[in-house]
């Protein structure tokens, strides 16, 4: 088995893994559609959102999940490199068939991101 390769890491095992994001993030799935994500600390980095987006892209189907609320608060991004940030989701959005939405925070770009996918009709 080759090992998972995310955020600068790489993981043997799936439970390496699964340990690696539970330590940095908070999940909460609904059988609605929404998967809410939160940081643990209060810095996040930009290798941090990518690896997690990584993981994110191979655990997406054509239906699930149909909006991710990544809720920052008041998390800081190290290095306040908001554009990679922004980048790094607007091309996940993309791959996922989704559209990104900056929720505004008081004196920062933003306290929440929202993707949400399009419907099928």
């Amino acid at each position: 088995m080759q090992p998972i390769e995310a955020g600068g890491h790489s993981f043997p095992t799936a439970q390496g893994e699964a340990k690696y994001l539970l330590d940095r993030w908070l999940f909460s799935v609904s059988t609605t559609g929404l998967l809410w994500i939160q940081p643990t600390r209060p810095t996040v980095s930009p290798e941090e959102i990518a690896g997690l987006l990584a993981i994110l892209a191979g655990a997406c189907d054509n239906e699930y999940p149909q909006t991710l609320k990544f809720e920052l608060g008041e998390t800081r991004i190290l290095g306040e490199q908001w554009t990679v940030v922004e980048s790094l989701l607007v091309d996940f959005a993309h791959s996922i068939g989704g559209q990104v939405r900056l929720i505004a925070g008081i004196g920062r770009p933003a306290a929440a991101i929202m993707i949400c996918r399009r419907q099928s009709n």
